[in-house]
């Protein structure tokens, strides 16, 4: 995202949920980045959320889902995924 659209006015948002869930100011936009993937990484941990083959997800299945996932809830996304940003989110969930 930060090397495709570095502009994209998401990004300022994605600083200020940062520093709301962090409870914390953040002087660079990449630390408040990592910061909020390392808080929402630590809840799923804590939550002990089920990975994508709890579910039955088999990597096999990733080009059926990428084909189908350009619904609504995708028109929302601040940028436009491509298939294989998509595939590597699918891949790191599994």
């Amino acid at each position: 995202m930060l090397t495709r659209e570095p502009d994209n006015r998401a990004l300022a948002k994605y600083v200020q949920v940062a520093e709301i869930l962090c409870q914390k100011n953040f002087s660079k936009s990449a630390a408040a980045f990592t910061a909020l993937i390392d808080l929402l990484a630590d809840w799923t941990n804590e939550l002990a959320l089920p990975r994508l083959a709890h579910y039955g997800l088999q990597e096999s299945g990733f080009d059926k889902v990428i084909a189908n996932c350009r619904g609504s809830s995708m028109k929302t996304n601040p940028i436009v995924l491509k298939d294989e940003e998509i595939r590597q989110i699918l891949l790191e969930r599994l």
